[in-house]
């Protein structure tokens, strides 16, 4: 199984693009390629003539996950990088729907859209894996450790509480016979 960060391409298709470049962040993603893989393919699904709408709709869509791919990589935080790839992530399933319908009115090639769909798949299962690692990686050391002495002071004030009423409880029980 390939790491979403995994620097070599999993498909040779997009090897060509980078082949002997000095790479910036984005072009070192697997996901970044398959979505670029993903946006040639969308390109050829819809017919040139009529559906206007769903072909700009899915050129837009296509895009946008190529560019907040690329955005998220270069951020430096972890909430920025989350937050772009989320929205890639959401392109990524309004692009799913698109296929959907041009596959409902009958309007694309299906063994093109099934190829197509296969790619999204797989970029929406990287792009989640990609918001979980930010998300875990979010919390600074210092927040979480803040969070740990809380928790564990509050559970030692809970502690010396059930003490102290055992304590009372234990005084004013008459003493056993």
């Amino acid at each position: 199984m390939t790491d979403a960060f995994d620097p070599v391409p999993s498909h040779p298709s997009a090897s060509p693009l980078f082949a002997g470049a000095a790479l910036l962040d984005a072009e070192k993603v697997d996901c970044y390629r398959i979505a670029l893989e993903f946006q040639a393919v969308a390109v050829q699904l819809v017919p040139k003539r009529g559906c206007s709408e769903l072909r700009d709709q899915l050129d837009r869509a296509s895009i946008s996950i190529v560019l907040n791919i690329a955005e998220g990589c270069g951020r430096r935080s972890s909430p920025d990088k989350g937050r772009f790839y989320a929205m890639a992530r959401g392109s990524a399933t309004e692009c799913a729907a698109i296929l959907d319908l041009l596959g409902a009115r009958g309007l694309v090639d299906e063994r093109l859209r099934q190829r197509a769909r296969s790619l999204l798949v797989r970029v929406v299962q990287m792009l989640t894996q990609l918001i979980a690692r930010t998300a875990t990686s979010a919390v600074a050391p210092s927040a979480y450790a803040r969070a740990i002495l809380l928790a564990t002071a509050t559970s030692l004030s809970l502690f010396r509480a059930l003490i102290q009423l055992r304590c009372l409880v234990n005084a004013r029980t008459p003493p056993h016979q």
